[in-house]
């Protein structure tokens, strides 16, 4: 078969000019999201709150949180605690700088687990009055 060079075969994709369309679209989308940090969580998927059913009473732990740029730090951030025992909601707010966790009264997990939760997100906290 006689195919010659920068001719297109019938049937056949064009795939470099595929490859082009594709990588101006992910270009595009990558510079929005650096663009508009602040639309990050519609990008992502629903915004995941560690929540679950409160039990009995309860105690509230307010943080600051120093590192914060972004909403998509916030989402981070209220990931890290969910897997500490005795956590039962976090909700990080970026333009507070602040997380508030609603803890099991009678079973407060130690401050320790939580600061250093927070430090491997890769944030300074210290407790807020």
């Amino acid at each position: 078969m006689n195919v010659q060079r920068g001719r297109s075969v019938p049937g056949c994709w064009n795939l470099r000019a595929q490859g082009s369309v594709v990588l101006w679209i992910a270009a595009a989308a990558a510079l929005a999201a650096a663009s508009f940090p602040y639309y990050a969580p519609l990008l992502l998927s629903s915004r995941p709150r560690v929540e679950k059913a409160a039990a009995g009473p309860t105690r509230v732990l307010t943080l600051r949180i120093d590192g914060m740029t972004c909403e998509a730090c916030a989402l981070q951030l209220e990931r890290k605690p969910a897997g500490i025992p005795g956590v039962q909601r976090v909700v990080v707010s970026f333009q507070d700088g602040r997380a508030v966790l609603t803890l099991d009264a009678k079973r407060p997990p130690a401050p320790s687990p939580i600061m250093k939760a927070v430090a491997e997100a890769g944030f300074e906290a210290r407790e807020s009055p």
